[in-house]
């Protein structure tokens, strides 16, 4: 509980968490070849909820979340560290977040909040070869309008980064995101600088066009032949997470 209301102010104030300490004795099952499975879903959709259950349900570490591979891996070995095919990318995403509508606080944290997610990326990226890792808050999902304009320029980075991937696509009525986020604010004071000035009207419109964005790059995804599974989370979440959990039993 404590903990909690600590991470609460510190992802308010500064948009980052404390973590309590992984147990190093999780082992994860090999797999065949190592598959990436990743969460794709708009904010409030229940990303976080479903993944927490999943986590309940894998009983036989069928699979490993990024936060617990990086620590099972830390001081395993360097890694590479080499961002070239991920430029254009990073390149789009500065350029949407220089003309986004935020003070220049606002606009770092953003930065550092995606960089961060471009090295969990680039260490699993490089150091996975038999695990199957889900990254419930991956790059697809926080680059979607960059990923989107990359399919468009550069198809070949594209399908590049799509190489040993799987995707969950996660949905819900935007009155159902909005809720929880609006939930999520009230609960623990936190909200995403894109959601702070709107009423629960506005907030319903900024989701119906988020969802329509992450169901263009689904669909741009399919045309590549890459599993996909798709779940509408205001569902039963015991269910919801049985079947993630054995869309992952497929792949491996």
């Amino acid at each position: 509980m404590v903990l909690r209301k600590i991470n609460d102010v510190l992802d308010k104030t500064f948009g980052i968490r404390i973590e309590k300490s992984l147990k190093t004795n999780i082992k994860p099952q090999n797999t065949d070849e190592p598959i990436f499975i990743e969460f794709i879903g708009p904010s409030g959709v229940g990303k976080t909820t479903l993944f927490k259950k999943m986590k309940e349900l894998n009983k036989n570490n069928s699979w490993i979340g990024i936060k617990e591979y990086y620590k099972f891996k830390a001081n395993k070995g360097k890694y590479n560290r080499d961002f070239k095919l991920y430029e254009s990318l990073i390149d789009y995403k500065i350029k949407n977040i220089s003309q986004a509508d935020f003070d220049a606080y606002k606009k770092l944290r953003l930065l550092s909040f995606f960089y961060k997610k471009l090295k969990e990326e680039l260490f699993a990226r490089s150091t996975n070869d038999e695990f199957a890792i889900v990254l419930e808050d991956g790059i697809f999902h926080n680059f979607t309008p960059e990923f989107i304009r990359l399919s468009e320029e550069k198809s070949d980075s594209f399908k590049r980064l799509l190489q040993k991937r799987a995707f969950v696509f996660l949905h819900a009525p935007p009155e159902y995101n909005a809720r929880n986020i609006l939930k999520r604010k009230k609960e623990t004071g936190a909200i995403r600088p894109q959601h702070e000035k709107l009423n629960n009207e506005e907030l319903i419109s900024r989701q119906t066009q988020v969802l329509r964005t992450k169901q263009k790059l689904i669909t741009i995804i399919d045309t590549f032949e890459i599993p996909i599974l798709k779940i509408d989370t205001s569902e039963d979440l015991m269910i919801n997470a049985q079947k993630i959990n054995g869309f992952i039993e497929e792949l491996r």
